[in-house]
Order: structure tokens, then sequence, then C-alpha cells
């Protein structure tokens, strides 16, 4: 996946320690990551007032049920973590987060360095 080689070309999982701070990189890619997890979590542990909160505002204006809702809610939690793992694999590539152009630069040169 791009996700392990990734991590592979950047050599961060060699260095990983639990000694050092992780870099706030790490920490908001890891969250987006989980974030997912932990909104099924929720919603599986909590079914009876996740399907009531779904009949009211703001949940509500996310689908007609409570399953509507929660397609809703995996779609955005899912485009979100995939965006924060191509964001990492860029700045893991070198690439400057705030310039789009770098990006995409980064990622095509980490791409093609796997074909």
């Amino acid at each position: 996946s791009l996700w392990l080689a990734a991590v592979r070309a950047s050599g961060h999982l060699a260095s990983a320690s639990l000694t050092v701070a992780p870099t706030p990189a790490f920490v908001l890619t890891a969250l987006s990551v989980s974030s997912s997890y932990i909104v099924y979590s929720l919603v599986w542990f909590n079914a009876a007032k996740f399907a009531a909160a779904c009949q009211r505002a703001p949940l509500g204006l996310l689908g007609v049920d409570a399953v509507g809702v929660f397609q809703t809610l995996v779609l955005a939690f899912k485009l979100g973590q995939q965006l924060a793992l191509l964001l990492w694999a860029a700045h893991a590539a070198g690439a400057d987060a705030s310039s789009p152009h770098a990006v995409v630069h980064a990622l095509a040169t980490l791409l093609a360095s796997f074909c």
C-alpha cells in the first residue's frame, strides 16, 4: 500500500521510538486515521442514542434515517482519512503541505519511485 511504501521509503519506521516525542504531523495523521474507528465504536456502543440523535439536527441533516446518517459520516471520515494519509506521505517525502503543487509533485515522485 502507499502508506507502507511511504513509511518504508522515508525511514520513519526504522527510526520510530517510544522515547522520542511524536511530531505534530504524526499526531494529526494518527488522529485522522483513527477518527473513523472512534466513530464506529461510538455508534456501536451507543446505537439507541445515535438513532435518537439522527432524528434531530445536526445529525438529522446528514440522512433520512440512522443508516443514511452513518453512511454519510463514514464517507466523510474515510475521505478525511485518505487525505491525511496522502498529506503525510507528501510530508514524509519532504513536501511543504501548505503548497498543493509541492504535495502533488512529492506524491508523483514517490509513486514513480515504486513503479
